[in-house]
Protein backbone atom coordinates (compact mmCIF):
# COMPACT_ATOMS: atom_id res chain seq x y z
CA UNK A 1 0.00 0.00 0.00
CA UNK A 2 1.48 3.22 -1.36
CA UNK A 3 1.21 6.85 0.74
CA UNK A 4 -1.80 7.95 -0.62
CA UNK A 5 -3.57 4.74 -0.55
CA UNK A 6 -2.76 4.64 3.49
CA UNK A 7 -3.98 8.35 4.06
CA UNK A 8 -6.53 7.88 1.93
CA UNK A 9 -7.78 4.40 3.97
CA UNK A 10 -7.10 6.99 7.15
CA UNK A 11 -9.18 9.91 5.51
CA UNK A 12 -12.35 6.74 5.26
CA UNK A 13 -11.51 5.82 8.63
CA UNK A 14 -11.92 8.62 10.91
CA UNK A 15 -14.60 10.13 8.61
CA UNK A 16 -16.45 6.76 9.46
CA UNK A 17 -15.65 7.56 13.14
CA UNK A 18 -17.25 10.81 12.83
CA UNK A 19 -20.35 9.71 11.04
CA UNK A 20 -20.70 7.14 14.31
CA UNK A 21 -20.06 9.73 16.44
CA UNK A 22 -23.51 12.15 15.65
CA UNK A 23 -24.86 8.79 14.95
CA UNK A 24 -24.18 7.92 19.13
CA UNK A 25 -25.44 11.08 19.36
CA UNK A 26 -28.84 10.93 17.69
CA UNK A 27 -29.20 7.15 19.73
CA UNK A 28 -28.58 9.23 23.04
CA UNK A 29 -31.30 11.79 22.00
CA UNK A 30 -33.68 9.56 21.27
CA UNK A 31 -33.26 8.04 24.43
CA UNK A 32 -32.85 10.61 26.48
CA UNK A 33 -36.23 12.07 24.92
CA UNK A 34 -38.07 8.72 25.69
CA UNK A 35 -36.77 8.78 29.18
CA UNK A 36 -38.11 12.12 29.75
CA UNK A 37 -41.41 11.70 28.46
CA UNK A 38 -41.85 7.96 30.32
CA UNK A 39 -41.11 10.40 33.57
CA UNK A 40 -43.32 13.11 32.68
CA UNK A 41 -46.19 10.30 32.41
CA UNK A 42 -45.24 9.38 35.36
CA UNK A 43 -44.87 12.59 37.05
CA UNK A 44 -48.95 13.79 35.91
CA UNK A 45 -49.90 9.82 36.74
CA UNK A 46 -48.58 10.39 40.39
CA UNK A 47 -49.91 14.55 40.95
CA UNK A 48 -53.45 12.85 40.61
CA UNK A 49 -52.41 10.82 44.10
CA UNK A 50 -50.41 13.44 45.41
CA UNK A 51 -49.20 16.43 43.79
CA UNK A 52 -46.25 16.85 45.99
CA UNK A 53 -45.30 13.49 44.91
CA UNK A 54 -45.66 14.45 41.34
CA UNK A 55 -43.92 17.77 41.51
CA UNK A 56 -41.10 15.78 42.95
CA UNK A 57 -41.19 13.73 40.08
CA UNK A 58 -41.29 17.02 37.81
CA UNK A 59 -38.85 19.20 39.45
CA UNK A 60 -36.51 16.96 40.53
CA UNK A 61 -36.24 13.70 38.27
CA UNK A 62 -36.86 14.87 35.03
CA UNK A 63 -34.56 17.60 35.21
CA UNK A 64 -31.63 15.60 36.55
CA UNK A 65 -32.17 12.70 33.39
CA UNK A 66 -32.09 15.62 31.22
CA UNK A 67 -28.90 17.47 32.36
CA UNK A 68 -27.36 13.66 32.36
CA UNK A 69 -28.42 13.28 29.13
CA UNK A 70 -26.71 16.37 27.79
CA UNK A 71 -23.72 15.48 30.23
CA UNK A 72 -23.34 12.12 28.22
CA UNK A 73 -24.01 13.56 24.37
CA UNK A 74 -21.11 16.04 25.37
CA UNK A 75 -18.71 12.95 24.90
CA UNK A 76 -19.46 12.54 21.21
CA UNK A 77 -20.42 15.83 20.35
CA UNK A 78 -16.53 16.41 21.41
CA UNK A 79 -15.80 13.56 18.81
CA UNK A 80 -17.18 14.97 16.00
CA UNK A 81 -15.31 18.70 16.62
CA UNK A 82 -11.91 16.23 16.58
CA UNK A 83 -12.39 14.24 14.00
CA UNK A 84 -13.11 16.98 11.50
CA UNK A 85 -10.52 18.74 12.50
CA UNK A 86 -7.91 16.00 12.03
CA UNK A 87 -9.93 15.01 9.00
CA UNK A 88 -8.94 18.93 7.59
CA UNK A 89 -5.34 18.17 8.64
CA UNK A 90 -5.60 15.24 6.08
CA UNK A 91 -7.01 17.30 3.53
CA UNK A 92 -4.33 19.40 3.66
CA UNK A 93 -1.71 16.71 3.97
CA UNK A 94 -3.48 14.80 0.67
CA UNK A 95 -3.83 18.15 -1.54
CA UNK A 96 0.25 19.08 -0.48
CA UNK A 97 1.40 15.46 -1.50
CA UNK A 98 -0.78 14.51 -4.37
CA UNK A 99 -2.45 17.59 -5.80
CA UNK A 100 -5.06 16.66 -8.86
CA UNK A 101 -4.38 12.86 -8.23
CA UNK A 102 -7.15 13.20 -4.89
CA UNK A 103 -10.40 11.48 -5.03
CA UNK A 104 -13.53 13.46 -5.58
CA UNK A 105 -14.31 13.28 -1.91
CA UNK A 106 -11.52 14.44 -0.49
CA UNK A 107 -11.72 18.73 0.42
CA UNK A 108 -15.35 18.74 1.91
CA UNK A 109 -13.99 18.82 5.73
CA UNK A 110 -11.77 22.00 4.49
CA UNK A 111 -14.96 23.72 2.72
CA UNK A 112 -17.02 23.16 5.72
CA UNK A 113 -14.45 24.09 7.55
CA UNK A 114 -13.70 27.63 6.19
CA UNK A 115 -17.22 28.54 6.98
CA UNK A 116 -17.52 27.18 10.26
CA UNK A 117 -20.35 26.87 12.80
CA UNK A 118 -20.95 25.08 15.92
CA UNK A 119 -24.22 23.66 14.78
CA UNK A 120 -22.71 21.19 12.46
CA UNK A 121 -22.16 19.05 15.62
CA UNK A 122 -25.60 19.11 17.05
CA UNK A 123 -24.35 20.10 20.25
CA UNK A 124 -25.61 23.56 21.08
CA UNK A 125 -29.13 22.50 19.45
CA UNK A 126 -29.53 19.76 21.63
CA UNK A 127 -28.37 22.25 24.49
CA UNK A 128 -31.06 24.35 24.03
CA UNK A 129 -33.63 21.94 23.68
CA UNK A 130 -32.94 20.39 26.74
CA UNK A 131 -32.72 23.59 28.64
CA UNK A 132 -36.14 24.36 27.42
CA UNK A 133 -37.59 20.81 28.36
CA UNK A 134 -36.10 21.00 31.62
CA UNK A 135 -37.74 24.48 32.33
CA UNK A 136 -40.51 23.50 30.73
CA UNK A 137 -41.44 20.32 32.80
CA UNK A 138 -39.46 21.54 36.30
CA UNK A 139 -40.33 25.17 37.21
CA UNK A 140 -43.45 25.49 34.88
CA UNK A 141 -45.26 22.09 34.95
CA UNK A 142 -44.11 20.81 38.41
CA UNK A 143 -44.85 24.60 40.13
CA UNK A 144 -48.08 24.58 38.56
CA UNK A 145 -49.47 21.37 40.38
CA UNK A 146 -48.34 23.28 43.95
CA UNK A 147 -49.52 26.48 42.70
CA UNK A 148 -53.05 24.34 42.31
CA UNK A 149 -52.84 22.87 45.73
CA UNK A 150 -51.46 25.88 47.58
CA UNK A 151 -48.40 23.97 48.74
CA UNK A 152 -46.17 27.40 49.20
CA UNK A 153 -43.18 25.90 51.40
CA UNK A 154 -42.65 22.87 48.97
CA UNK A 155 -43.32 25.24 46.07
CA UNK A 156 -40.89 27.44 46.93
CA UNK A 157 -37.77 25.05 47.64
CA UNK A 158 -39.05 23.24 44.58
CA UNK A 159 -38.46 26.18 42.26
CA UNK A 160 -35.12 27.27 44.32
CA UNK A 161 -33.25 23.92 43.63
CA UNK A 162 -34.65 24.05 40.03
CA UNK A 163 -33.37 27.61 39.19
CA UNK A 164 -30.75 27.39 41.12
CA UNK A 165 -29.52 23.76 39.58
CA UNK A 166 -30.76 24.73 35.65
CA UNK A 167 -29.34 27.82 35.97
CA UNK A 168 -25.47 26.21 36.88
CA UNK A 169 -26.21 23.77 33.98
CA UNK A 170 -26.92 26.59 31.71
CA UNK A 171 -23.76 28.66 32.56
CA UNK A 172 -21.66 24.98 32.66
CA UNK A 173 -23.12 24.62 28.95
CA UNK A 174 -22.61 27.92 27.59
CA UNK A 175 -19.09 27.72 28.79
CA UNK A 176 -18.42 23.90 26.97
CA UNK A 177 -19.98 25.27 23.50
CA UNK A 178 -17.39 28.75 23.60
CA UNK A 179 -14.61 26.03 24.77
CA UNK A 180 -15.72 23.92 21.35
CA UNK A 181 -15.90 26.68 19.16
CA UNK A 182 -12.66 27.99 20.65
CA UNK A 183 -11.08 24.93 20.23
CA UNK A 184 -12.14 24.82 16.65
CA UNK A 185 -11.07 27.99 15.41
CA UNK A 186 -8.00 27.98 17.16
CA UNK A 187 -7.07 24.12 15.79
CA UNK A 188 -8.55 23.92 12.15
CA UNK A 189 -6.27 24.43 9.43
CA UNK A 190 -9.83 25.68 6.84
CA UNK A 191 -10.15 28.26 9.94
CA UNK A 192 -6.34 29.79 9.33
CA UNK A 193 -6.79 29.84 5.27
CA UNK A 194 -5.37 26.51 4.10
CA UNK A 195 -2.19 25.89 7.00
CA UNK A 196 -1.90 23.00 9.14
CA UNK A 197 -2.67 25.23 12.29
CA UNK A 198 -1.79 25.14 15.47
CA UNK A 199 -3.08 21.61 16.48
CA UNK A 200 -2.83 19.62 19.42
CA UNK A 201 -4.35 16.35 18.00
CA UNK A 202 -1.92 14.35 16.03
CA UNK A 203 0.13 14.82 13.12
CA UNK A 204 -1.50 13.26 10.04
CA UNK A 205 2.47 12.76 9.19
CA UNK A 206 3.05 10.77 11.87
CA UNK A 207 1.15 8.08 9.98
CA UNK A 208 3.49 7.68 7.56
CA UNK A 209 6.33 7.22 10.43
Amino acid sequence: MDAVDLLTEQYRTVRQESLDALTQMQTIMQWGLGSVGVSIGLGLVAAQRSATGGAVILMLVVPVLIVLGSVVIAVPARRVIDTRLYLQQLEGELAARFGDSLPGFVGWESTRGSRFRLGDSGYPFAFAATLLIAFAVGPILGGSLLIAKRQWIALAYGETIDFVGLGYYAHRGMHAIRELTRRYREHSPAMAGGGEGDSDLPSADATLV
